[in-house]
């Protein structure tokens, strides 16, 4: 019995002119083709078949000698699965899978010869892996012999998923679902220390010990492999989809935290880790949430509505902060201070030049809201007016010689701050100076 090509012959059935390639038998005397008729393999010669007139000749050849037992072979074409398939070709089916591995069904299909892919890869799921008595196949009574013709039953709401052992069909690339293994697997080059390794009679006791250490290294390298692939199972990282749509719910303090925790992965069963996980981001939430409620605290906000409406102004701002250049800010500042000039006119004795000189004086409750520019002011402004006793106008043109220096100079210290404002109280540009540090507006 031999493996060549298959070349084209007169006698040939038309079905077999579509195959170039695959499983053929062929006289080794005569080199007739003996795929489609019967042959005689000798019993004691590997792989040495004779056609019928061969055999009657006597032929010797090689260590084939014409007393050698043999046997009778013909081709089975009696089906034993389904109608469609002949015994021959589940064996050759069969056979294809043992040598090229699951999946591969374009190099069973060509061992076959007479199926295609699809067609094998179909029938295999159907007859082998559906089959209630899996691995082993179930005689069905149309498969029966000398039965004519019995239709296939498929069921069409059935959805088979079909396993592929090309990496491009799958979500984790080198990663071959069909074989359960990968194109460069841990330690790839682990079999290179082994490959050239012999036990030989002259060995010496040392060098039978050297060996076994060697043979000792590599399979504890295999056990590694096993190890972090049933690490990846267990843990459900072949299914990236939907490992990437998990964690893209999750806030960038998040994620970074999931990178982190990524390590006690690996001394921790799948279970526990998923409980710690869930712990460290409650309380990462939690954590988050108490710092968010003490900043609405120290903005002066109590109820959750009020903070909503901060979050969302304070989001906003930070969009549009990115796209303000310098030059905008002055602009805005120019115009603040234009506005504040026009309110300090119409209010006498409230600009800086005598600012000093304004008495000291306690405003009625909400008194504030009922001057000239307070409605520029924020509450918390408005509350630091009340609390030194300034009057709006007047606060709008401090606050604008302040940050109109620190948007030219790109920051402001205390003493120059007392310099744009001598004639203003130290005390009263020490609170306003500290109140712009805490609300981040200058450093």
């Amino acid at each position: 019995m031999s493996i060549v090509s298959k070349s084209s012959t007169t006698n040939s059935k038309p079905n077999e002119e579509i195959f170039s390639t695959g499983q053929r038998y062929h006289c080794d005397e005569c080199q007739a083709n003996l795929t489609e008729i019967v042959k005689i393999s000798c019993a004691e010669c590997p792989e040495f078949d004779l056609c019928v007139s061969c055999f009657a000749k006597g032929v010797e050849l090689g260590s084939h000698k014409r007393e050698h037992a043999y046997s009778v072979v013909s081709k089975h074409t009696f089906p034993i699965f389904s109608i469609d398939w002949t015994a021959d070709e589940e064996l050759l089916l069969i056979d294809g899978l043992i040598q090229f591995g699951m999946g591969n069904w374009e190099e069973v299909a060509t061992y076959v010869t007479s199926k295609t892919k699809e067609e094998c890869e179909q029938h295999y799921y159907d007859t082998y892996v559906e089959s209630k008595d899996w691995p082993l196949p179930v005689r069905g009574p149309e498969a029966k012999r000398g039965a004519k013709s019995y239709p296939i039953i498929k069921s069409e709401n059935k959805q088979t998923k079909v396993y592929s052992s090309q990496p491009s069909n799958h979500e984790i690339a080198g990663y071959m679902p069909g074989r359960n293994e990968f194109e460069v697997e841990h330690e790839n080059e682990a079999e290179q220390i082994i490959k050239d390794l012999t036990f030989l009679d002259e060995d010496t006791s040392e060098d039978h010990k050297l060996k076994l250490s060697v043979l000792e290294i590599y399979n504890n390298k295999l056990n590694q492999r096993i190890d972090r692939k049933n690490f990846m199972i267990d843990r459900g990282l072949f299914d990236y989809s939907k490992i990437v749509n998990y964690e893209k719910k999750k806030t960038a303090a998040e994620r970074d935290l999931l990178v982190r925790l990524k390590t006690f992965a690996k001394i921790q069963s799948s279970s526990d880790y998923k409980l710690f996980v869930d712990g460290m981001l409650t309380e990462s939430t939690i954590k988050n949430r108490i710092l968010q409620l003490k900043e609405w605290r120290s903005n002066g906000i109590t109820t959750l509505s009020d903070g909503a409406i901060f979050e969302s102004e304070r989001s906003s701002l930070q969009s549009k902060s990115h796209a303000i250049s310098s030059k905008d800010c002055i602009q805005n500042l120019e115009k603040i201070q234009k506005l504040a000039v026009n309110y300090s006119q119409r209010h006498a004795g409230s600009d800086i030049s005598n600012y000093h000189k304004t008495p000291t004086k306690k405003f009625k409750p909400n008194g504030l809201k009922q001057l000239d520019g307070a409605q520029l002011l924020s509450l918390k402004e408005m509350d630091l007016c009340e609390k030194l006793s300034i009057l709006p106008t007047s606060y709008i043109l401090v606050k604008d010689v302040l940050l109109t220096e620190y948007v030219k100079s790109g920051k402001i210290d205390r003493e120059r701050s007392y310099e744009l404002l001598e004639k203003v109280d130290p005390s009263k540009v020490d609170s306003i100076y500290d109140f712009y540090l805490n609300a981040g507006w200058i450093s």
